[in-house]
């Protein structure tokens, strides 16, 4: 990405980092159904699936449309998957699903990807770059990693937390990550975004207060549609950069 010269302060003029110019380009990035995006670039792929269980594994083994490993499954040429819970890889190995009980932060196979897929994983984990570092590990020449994560700067987020005190976070969460944190993360590893896209999710950031939740939940979308930088969630695609 170019730099050049950007907004004033006090007067001066200051240069667009490459940082400030990724966030301005997202604002055009196109609005992309979770699962189509991730279905779509492992069709027909090796792909390493970090994180599989997704909180619920009574829900993966009903084969719930929403649990995105299993959705991968029916898609991909070959698929390992995952997970730091070994009572529930256990249960998904029983029932014949290819996984591991592993944590991604540390884990090193004796093979490469096509695709890494790391959904709403990253803000759950302690050291994220380590993470990252395991991705870039993993993936083979011209491979390509994706990373999905709630977008903090939502305006359904907001207005949760103006209309109901407070906006619904998964209690595991350790961080919060917007294009431009994303973007320096990334930067320090052996990764590059190479696209970023904004996500529609099974699970939005809904308002619950009675008065106002439905003119709330039913403005969002719209809005967020405007200025994408108000979306629910994002993700970006990552290549090697070393």
């Amino acid at each position: 990405m170019r730099t050049g010269q950007g907004s004033r302060w006090l007067g001066a003029p200051m240069p667009i980092s490459e940082a400030e110019a990724f966030v301005n380009a997202a604002r055009d990035a196109p609005l992309l159904k979770k699962r189509d995006w991730i279905l779509e670039i492992a069709k027909g792929k090796r792909v390493l699936d970090l994180g599989v269980v997704d909180h619920d594994v009574e829900r993966a083994l009903r084969a719930d449309a929403r649990w995105l490993h299993g959705q991968i499954e029916k898609v991909a040429a070959y698929l390992v998957g995952i997970d730091i819970d070994e009572s529930s890889i256990s249960k998904l190995r029983d029932a014949g699903h290819r996984t591991l009980c592993a944590d991604a932060a540390t884990l090193r196979l004796d093979e490469t990807f096509d695709v890494v897929v790391c959904g709403d994983l990253i803000e759950h984990v302690t050291n994220p770059l380590d993470l990252l570092n395991t991705i870039a590990y993993h993936l083979g020449a011209g491979g390509r990693a994706l990373i999905s994560a709630p977008n903090p700067l939502s305006l359904a987020r907001i207005l949760n937390i103006w209309a109901d005190g407070s906006t619904r976070v998964n209690p595991e969460h350790v961080f919060w990550f917007c294009p431009q944190t994303i973007y320096q993360l990334v930067s320090r590893s052996d990764l590059a975004i190479d696209k970023l896209v904004w996500l529609v999710t099974d699970y939005p950031a809904r308002t619950r207060r009675r008065l106002w939740g439905r003119i709330i939940n039913s403005i969002t979308p719209r809005i967020a549609a405007r200025n994408k930088l108000l979306s629910d969630d994002f993700g970006v695609e990552m290549i090697r950069s070393k």
